[in-house]
């Protein structure tokens, strides 16, 4: 098989989708598979060096905030012909010129909304993703030939927006590798940030976004840090739409801010020094697709606190975490159940998560996983057991 996977950036600030996609595409040809990862190209992308998914990188056209660009469109319509075509994202060109390109050589294609259709994100800018839904999206959305959905969650939001393909419900991963020595690793956080150094750490790592909920989750730290003095809230991800300023002005307004503390975006051996020094992981978002932070903070045995809208139930279900609502009652509760943790039972909730993931979340079971419904949309035969009709 051939497989064409097309995403609209992967812009090593934009979210999970940037890891996401390379990641399931290197699975995919470390199976066996030719696979050709054409995305539209910014000034600051993700490292693809050792993935086996060879590169189409394209330069961007007008309107930039639309992925549009007219290299992508032409080599996708007009260039080499491949077995499936899989687009990742919506409301954004990429994924209607691999549709196109689909239609033309008369091959499968899967679409990954990647969260996009949860009821939050439908809610946020309703009125531009109703006109690109006219213009493109919901045709490509309605005609696809298999739709992947990252959580069993993701099925009911597009049965509810009325799609009525197959699914294939296929997580996204983790590399564990990525995981070893994190003892040498773990001094080094309160080498970049002193102000961490002999302090117990809780970690938020992802883009600052208003879908996250870190004001509320301000509100929380304000009325359970009085209780436990020595912790410290590290703050780290990418600013987004501006939305860092106005969580930094709720910290002033709290008087919190010495134990509230930014860092930017931090990767490579840094964001991993961050995980290996923290307690444990917050994420009191509104909505997530699948988020890889959860996915990677599991991995590196943090106990985790999530909402409902992150789409993992398998973490309270294996006791790797507390699940609270998205406001600030439920997030100052679920922070004190963790805070509150002995450093026996920490130990014992972390290595419950890393056991689901091994056992779940690895990404050569995902590309397995993928190959098997690559292959049934081909060829057609038995139904693979992640497939739901």
């Amino acid at each position: 098989m051939r497989i064409l996977h097309c995403i609209s950036g992967l812009s090593a600030d934009s979210g999970g989708p940037a890891r996401s996609v390379p990641a399931l595409a290197d699975a995919v040809a470390r199976i066996g598979t030719e696979v050709q990862l054409a995305y539209v190209s910014a000034a600051q992308d993700v490292e693809l060096n050792g993935n086996m998914a060879s590169p189409l990188p394209c330069q961007p056209s007008w309107p930039r905030t639309l992925g549009a660009s007219r290299e992508l469109r032409r080599r996708l319509i007009g260039g080499e012909r491949f077995d499936i075509y899989h687009a990742h994202g919506l409301w954004e060109f990429a994924s209607s010129y691999t549709a196109q390109a689909a239609r033309r050589n008369n091959a499968p294609f899967l679409l990954t909304p990647r969260g996009m259709l949860e009821p939050w994100a439908l809610s946020r800018s309703r009125w531009q993703k109703r006109a690109l839904g006219w213009l493109y999206q919901n045709r490509d959305l309605h005609h696809a030939d298999c739709l992947h959905a990252i959580t069993t969650c993701e099925v009911e939001s597009f049965r509810a927006y009325g799609l009525k393909n197959p699914i294939a419900v296929v997580p996204n991963g983790v590399d564990l590798a990525s995981c070893a020595n994190l003892d040498a690793l773990r001094g080094r956080a309160a080498d970049l940030y002193p102000m961490t150094r002999d302090r117990s750490i809780a970690l938020f790592l992802s883009r600052l976004h208003p879908k996250k909920g870190l004001l509320h989750l301000m509100e929380a730290w304000a009325n359970v840090h009085p209780e436990h003095p020595n912790w410290i809230l590290l703050v780290t991800g990418p600013d987004d739409l501006g939305h860092q300023a106005e969580v930094e002005r709720k910290v002033a307004r709290l008087g919190i801010s010495s134990s509230v503390l930014f860092t930017g975006p931090m990767y490579g051996e840094d964001k991993i020094a961050a995980l290996a020094a923290a307690k444990c992981f917050v994420l009191p978002s509104f909505s997530e697709g699948f988020s890889m932070a959860v996915l990677e903070a599991l991995a590196w045995r943090l106990p985790v606190l999530i909402t409902p809208g992150c789409n993992f139930p398998e973490v309270v279900t294996a006791d790797a975490g507390v699940m609270i609502e998205p406001n600030a009652r439920g997030t100052a509760e679920g922070l004190r159940r963790l805070m509150r943790l002995s450093e026996s039972e920490r130990v014992a909730m972390g290595k419950r998560g890393r056991q689901l993931v091994e056992e779940r979340y690895t990404w050569h079971r995902v590309g397995a996983q993928m190959i098997d419904v690559y292959e049934w949309l081909l060829n057609g035969g038995k139904r693979p057991e992640c497939v739901v009709l």
